[in-house]
């Protein structure tokens, strides 16, 4: 609370024997997972989208902040610590009580990015994903993104009339 931070400076200003230094703080992971989900903070405390544009890359490593107590390195294959992008959802509007959520993914049959909005799956280039508003960001472990971990083709149930679901729909496979 703010109370508590004006008595710790109170008190450090009395004090003759107490000296300022700089200080620096380092959160380090114990483990990884094979799936790395990162959620970027895209609203304010009032709501508000924040639109600031967050570069982010294609492929990450995590052996920088990868450390057991002590200091030490707890993987020693770096490919147990390398991870690719394989995607991510944008949210669109202007406050976390209204939008729209899509999302960009890796599609390895077809060997491209696409953009899945609602029933709309379409291909993307790299620097589209690259020049989102990304929200959330999902990597996988390894040098390339695994068909096992994440969905390799998108399928869609298209209705040969609008109104209709059941079971005369068309299903048209995307790759």
């Amino acid at each position: 609370s703010s109370d508590a931070m004006q008595s710790i400076s109170d008190a450090m200003q009395s004090s003759s024997d107490v000296q300022l230094q700089g200080a620096r703080k380092k959160l380090s992971i114990s483990d990884s997972p094979d799936v790395l989900r990162l959620h970027l903070k895209r609203f304010s405390w009032n709501g508000q989208k924040i639109n600031t544009h967050i570069t982010f890359p294609v492929s990450l490593d995590l052996s920088p902040f990868c450390k057991r107590e002590g200091g030490v390195s707890f993987r020693s294959a770096p490919e147990d610590t390398s991870y690719q992008l394989s995607s991510i959802i944008i949210h669109h509007g202007n406050g976390f009580n209204c939008g729209h959520y899509t999302s960009m993914c890796w599609n390895s049959e077809a060997d491209s990015w696409v953009h899945c909005n609602d029933a709309k799956v379409t291909r993307c280039a790299q620097d589209e994903v690259l020049d989102s508003q990304a929200y959330i960001l999902f990597y996988v472990r390894g040098h390339g993104v695994s068909s096992s971990m994440v969905t390799s083709n998108v399928t869609m149930v298209t209705p040969t009339d609008p109104l209709e679901s059941g079971p005369s729909a068309k299903r048209v496979r995307f790759a």
